[in-house]
């Protein structure tokens, strides 16, 4: 029920979110260790899964609150997260949260919300850098080589699932730009 879902609310608090942000960047600094990798990968899904909810929750006729209500207090500090997880050099921690940027431009009254607005131009520059196809596992020339060989066996799986992450890129991508078609321009230029 949504009324079950509007308690996760909390969890934008201030002092609850802050301390899984401040995790989640010391699991970083760490995270070719395959123990704080796994939990990077278990946070960008969680938050992932915070996000889904967020999306039935803000547009729920149920809640009986203006759109400005449902929007957690600290959208903002989730945001950042967001966009730190989608400039990890990780595949899969990539495709986490590019997956909930889709969702979030496709939603209908979150893509129209200010802060979220302000975001679309940073993720669009970190996302037009991650539609290039670096990192094969095979390879060892750049920083997400070492995190393909932690996920993937051999270069062809990791192709595979490169070429889905690239799909929902270029999907969110057509996305922002129908939302304002200003934002992918000024990029390109």
């Amino acid at each position: 029920k949504i009324t079950d879902r509007m308690q996760l609310l909390v969890l934008f608090k201030r002092d609850l979110i802050e301390p899984i942000f401040k995790a989640v960047v010391t699991a970083e600094q760490k995270s070719l260790q395959e123990e704080h990798y796994k939990f990077l990968k278990k946070m960008v899904q969680t938050l992932v899964e915070l996000g889904s909810q967020l999306c039935s929750i803000w547009s729920s006729k149920e809640s009986g609150k203006s759109k400005e209500q449902i929007r957690p207090e600290n959208f903002d500090t989730y945001l950042n997260a967001l966009l730190f997880f989608s400039q990890h050099p990780s595949i899969v921690v990539n495709f986490y949260a590019n997956n909930l940027w889709a969702q979030f431009c496709r939603h209908p009254d979150i893509s129209q919300d200010t802060i979220f607005s302000t975001y679309l131009p940073k993720w669009t520059e970190v996302a037009s850098k991650k539609v290039v196809k670096i990192g094969l596992p095979s390879n060892d020339n750049h920083p997400s080589c070492a995190y393909s060989k932690l996920d993937f066996d051999n270069d062809e799986e990791f192709t595979s699932y490169f070429g889905r992450c690239r799909i929902i890129l270029l999907d969110t991508i057509r996305a922002v730009s129908s939302l304002n078609p200003v934002i992918p321009y000024r990029y390109v230029d």
